[in-house]
This record gives structure tokens, C-alpha cells and sequence, in this order.
């Protein structure tokens, strides 16, 4: 059955939305589009909703199926960190 999905591709490690046709594990795509980095800025937007009054910071945890431990999390900041400054080349 062709479902909407979104994913991950394991070896450009892009994000994908689109059509796909979905059996046991294995997905073949009927249409995608990249999405990666309207994907990234619509999780940052909903992690910065998640931000309780006069905190800074927000995270997702998540146990691998290996059972490593992942966190996403999300800073606020009133200044551009120094560490981007120098990234940057500020």
C-alpha cells in the first residue's frame, strides 16, 4: 500500500517526505523530495514551543533498540554563543 512517509537516507543521511510503498522493512520510494533542512527548522521551531517560561533549554530522549541512550535538546540563548562566533569567524 503507497503511504506518506518521511525518512532518512543511510547513506547521505538526508530527510525525505514523500510516497512510498512500504513492505516488512524495506521502503520503496514512488516520489520523494529533500526535506532535511525544512525538517530541522520545523523541530527546532516545535522544541522552542516546548520551552517552559523562564527556562532555557528543552530535550527529547529516546533508548536505542541496542540500548544506547539519545538526546536531542534544544538551548535558548540571549547571544550568539562564543563558540559560534569563532565557527563563524567573528
Amino acid at each position: 500500500m503507497i503511504e506518506y512517509h518521511v525518512g532518512t537516507s543511510d547513506i547521505t543521511g538526508t530527510i525525505y517526505c514523500g510516497k512510498a510503498n512500504r513492505q516488512d522493512c524495506f521502503i520503496e520510494w514512488k516520489d520523494k523530495k529533500d526535506v532535511t533542512s525544512e525538517a530541522i527548522n520545523a523541530v527546532m521551531s516545535h522544541m522552542m514551543m516546548k520551552v517552559k517560561p523562564g527556562e532555557k533549554s528543552f530535550a527529547y530522549m529516546n533508548k536505542t533498540i541496542d540500548g544506547k541512550y539519545l538526546r536531542l535538546k534544544i538551548e535558548v540563548a540571549d547571544h550568539i554563543p562564543e563558540w559560534l562566533e569563532e565557527q563563524e569567524g567573528r
